[in-house]
């Protein structure tokens, strides 16, 4: 029944979400897991990737207000919302022929964020998403601006976003965790 049908697919979507949420963690991967499943774990396993590297906070506040200007100026131009690869080739300055043939090399932010690299804008991009400013609409595809993205223009908030920076393990660590293995 189409009922039937509508609570599968929200199941699915509960489903993604928890995988996304698993690829953009920052905490315990295995406490991850547990915790999807219902179990008791302790805050950190040591073992995992992300129990073994150093993470950092950054201020990314200037970047987010140049992503959050490129959406905004993209759907007034075009009056619909474009999906993440196009707005980083937008920010990026990429001289793509569907950039050139929606003529989105005519906006004040394209190519504004030329000298970031694309996986980074991208990354930034995910963590507006998680912090809520930002909302990918899952039928259309496109990312579309919330209310909460005002806080950042008019109320001056700022913007954070963890970034591993090393792995705690030294080399030698490394070389023999993978000869014991």
């Amino acid at each position: 029944t189409k009922e039937e049908r509508k609570y599968v697919i929200k199941q699915d979507m509960v489903r993604l979400g928890a995988m996304i949420g698993y690829c953009n963690t920052y905490h315990c991967l295995r406490g991850y897991i547990l915790e999807y499943f219902g179990q008791k774990h302790h805050k950190t396993c040591g073992n995992c990737g992300n129990c073994n590297t150093v993470i950092e906070e950054q201020d990314i506040t200037e970047y987010a207000k140049m992503i959050l200007s490129c959406i905004h100026r993209i759907y007034e131009y075009l009056g619909y919302s474009l999906g993440v690869t196009l707005i980083v080739r937008v920010l990026h300055g990429s001289k793509e022929k569907r950039i050139a043939d929606l003529q989105l090399d005519r906006l004040s932010t394209y190519g504004i964020m030329r000298n970031i690299p694309r996986t980074k804008i991208r990354d930034m991009i995910a963590t507006l998403e998680a912090q809520e400013y930002i909302l990918t609409n899952v039928n259309q595809g496109g990312i579309n601006l919330t209310s909460k993205a005002d806080d950042v223009w008019l109320k001056g908030e700022k913007v954070k976003m963890l970034v591993r920076t090393e792995d705690k393990m030294t080399s030698n660590e490394k070389t023999y965790s993978t000869r014991t293995s």
